[in-house]
Order: structure tokens, then sequence, then C-alpha cells
């Protein structure tokens, strides 16, 4: 309550009421600068979530983002008078659908830290629909040329999609013949172990080319003028973190450096112009639609709707008041599912799989390496590495001691 008075009497004081800056910010969006006032008036008025915005907040919300970019953006960036910490923050017209679609969402609270399934869902969604919502053509192609754009929209379906896969495997070898049970748990035994092996190489290699070529960015890539701006476009591992990115592009007025004629600016060239020699560690990024994607995974409504299919014809057949006729009918049901992926999962049993699977997206090997290669030493990580050595010295001196 305390914000919003304050921000009341702010507008008392222009004499201009939330309505009316909203409505001078809608004029200026995309056109005219605007101000801090005006932004806040204007996300109150018609934000997706429903967040109130002041001043205030767009100042807090600035400053987390500068926070999150790897040294990127500042605080001074944004203000009117440069190098002036009392000048007002102005925004360009260049910044402002990037600034809506990042403003707007939930990745302000600590869920964005989480690995769970429904707090990455929630999280992707905010983006994938601002982006479409608040982004200009050419900011919107240089998103959607990201697979990181695809993943986040896709994500979600897919990964359930895996799971109805998974079941209906294992369920369908667990109830076949004795005879051919063991060599079909085998043979998916092999697939699994064959793809996991593929994709761990492919994620060993892009990590790997993405440390080498982030360092030797500018000389490989033929640009000089903010080089660890793109360094980090180029290197960026989430769709935020991307967005960031291409605001501090925006904020800083960049334009890429080296393109040929006919070329656009996104992420696929900006991918392909670090690597200056072949390189067998290179990882080729595949063109992936997302709307297509999508339409291919909805298979799962055509199965539920056969499945609600057979079972009104067995309704018509079986007398489920005789328990002799309800058991086979229960037997029906039970084949029914197991043979069309039905979506039919109980409350317990999806959360047994959405547990199963952040269990796997919990913290890795990968995350250590980035503590070592982002130099950050005050880490958990890095603190618990520097007690163990200390501790295996002191047992060095003991031993020493004892002979």
């Amino acid at each position: 309550m305390g914000r919003e008075s304050d921000y009341k009497s702010q507008i008392e004081k222009q004499n201009e009421t939330e309505e009316e800056l909203s409505e001078k910010a809608i004029k200026k969006l995309h056109k005219e600068s605007l101000k801090s006032s005006e932004l806040a008036a204007y996300l109150s008025c018609h934000s997706r979530n429903g967040i109130h915005f002041d001043s205030k907040k767009i100042k807090g919300r600035i400053a987390e983002i500068c926070k999150m970019s790897n040294g990127t953006l500042t605080e001074d960036v944004f203000r009117k008078d440069k190098g002036n910490s009392r000048s007002m923050y102005y925004f360009p017209p260049e910044s402002h659908g990037l600034l809506l679609t990042i403003l707007d969402t939930g990745y302000f609270d600590d869920r964005k830290n989480d690995r769970k399934l429904s707090t990455r869902e929630n999280l992707y969604r905010d983006l994938t629909v601002n982006v479409d919502l608040y982004l200009q053509e050419d900011d919107l192609e240089m998103v959607r040329s990201n697979p990181a754009f695809t993943a986040a929209k896709c994500e979600g379906i897919l990964s359930e999609a895996i799971s109805f896969k998974i079941q209906h495997l294992i369920g369908n070898a667990m109830n076949s013949d004795e005879t051919i049970r063991i060599q079909q748990l085998r043979r998916i035994y092999n697939a699994l172990r064959d793809v996991e092996e593929r994709n761990s190489t492919e994620r060993n290699h892009l990590f790997s080319s993405k440390m080498v070529y982030k360092y030797a960015f500018g000389e490989t890539a033929g640009i000089s003028e903010g080089v660890n701006i793109y360094k980090e476009l180029f290197g960026a591992e989430n769709l935020f973190d991307y967005l960031i990115c291409l605001l501090a592009v925006r904020m800083n007025g960049l334009d890429f450096q080296g393109l040929k004629d006919g070329e656009k600016m996104n992420y696929r060239t900006l991918y392909q112009k670090v690597k200056n020699e072949e390189d067998p560690l290179w990882v080729e990024l595949e063109q992936i639609d997302a709307e297509k994607l999508i339409e291919e995974l909805k298979f799962k409504a055509v199965v539920s709707g056969r499945y609600q299919r057979i079972m009104q014809k067995a309704m018509g057949i079986f007398d489920l008041d005789d328990p002799d006729e309800r058991r086979l009918f229960n037997d029906l049901v039970y084949l029914t599912r197991l043979h069309l992926i039905s979506e039919q999962m109980d409350e317990h049993d999806m959360a047994v799989s959405m547990k199963s699977y952040e269990a796997a997206m919990q913290k890795d090997m990968y995350d250590w390496l980035r503590e070592f290669a982002t130099g950050d030493f005050d880490t958990p990580t890095m603190r618990e590495l520097r007690r163990i050595r200390q501790v295996a010295e002191y047992h060095r001196k003991d031993k020493k001691l004892e002979n």
C-alpha cells in the first residue's frame, strides 16, 4: 500500500492519472523515449500478469537486469544524462519491446532458480507469449532464430510426450510374451543408452566450443565494437539471458559488423560466424519449427479421442453390474490405455513422473564447470574444494610426522 500511495502522490504532482500516463506511453511506444513513470503506467494498465508497477519497481527491476547481464548492461546506460547518478531513466524506442518482454514476467523472484517442471513451464510461457506480444519485427527475428525460443515453447509438451512414450514402451514390453520379453527390454535399454551417449557427446562438444569461441570471439567473428556484449549473446544458454544480451545490444546502439550482402542479423548468422575453420567438435544447429513440432505432438489429443470412443462402445456391450463382466471391462480399460498411451495418468503417477524429471534436472557436472569457467571463486563449490584441499594437506603432514 505504501508504494502504491507514493506512486499516486507522484502522479498527482504531475497532474496526470495513471490512465493518462498509460495513454501517453501508448502514443510514444516504439517511436519516442519513455520515462519510468510512463513505462510503469503502461505496464500497470496492460500487464499480462496483472502486476502493478511504479517508478520504484521499474528502477529495481532494471538494477536486477543489470546484475544478471554479466557486465553487458549498467544502470548508467538507461539514464538520460550518462554519468549522472541522479538523472532520470529514459528508455529509447529500440528498447521498448525487449523491456516489456522481460519486465512483465515472474523472473524477478526466487522461482527462476527452481529446477521444477511446473516453474520452468510457467516462466517459459511468460517469455514466449511476451515475445509474440511485445517485440517488433527485427527483435522478433533475432529471438525466433535462436533454438532457445523453440525449446521454451516446446519443452513442456515434448517432455510430457517422452514420459508417455517411455511409459508405453516399458508397459508393452513387461506385458509381452515371456519368451521375447528379455530381448524387448534389452532393445529398449540399448536404444536409450545410444541416445544418452549421443546427447551427452553433443552437449560436451557444444559446451567446449562455446567456451573456446566465446573467448576468441572478436577475432573469429570480425567484430571490434561491443565484443563483450556479442560474446554473451553468442554464449547465452537460455532464452531469458539471450533477451537481456539483446537488450544490451540495443541500449548500446550496436550494429552487427561483418555481414555479407543479403545476410540478416540473427542468432544462426552469429553462431556460424565464430567458427573460422573446420572443427570436429562443432555442433550444427537443427532448423526446428516450433509450431510444426507442436502439431506433431498433438497425437495425445487424437489418442484421447480414440480412447473415449472405444470406452463408449465397450460400455454399450458389457453389463457393468455383473462382477465378471466388470472385471473383463477393467482389463479392457487397462489394455486400451497401455496401447493408446492414454493421458489418464492419476495424480500420484503424474507426481512421481514429475519428480523423476526434476531429480534429473538438479545441479550437475556442468554447473560446477561453469563456475570454473566464469572465474567465480567464492561459490559454495569452490569453498568446499578449498576445504577438502586443506584437510588433505593436513593429513599429508600428519603422515609425514608419523614416518
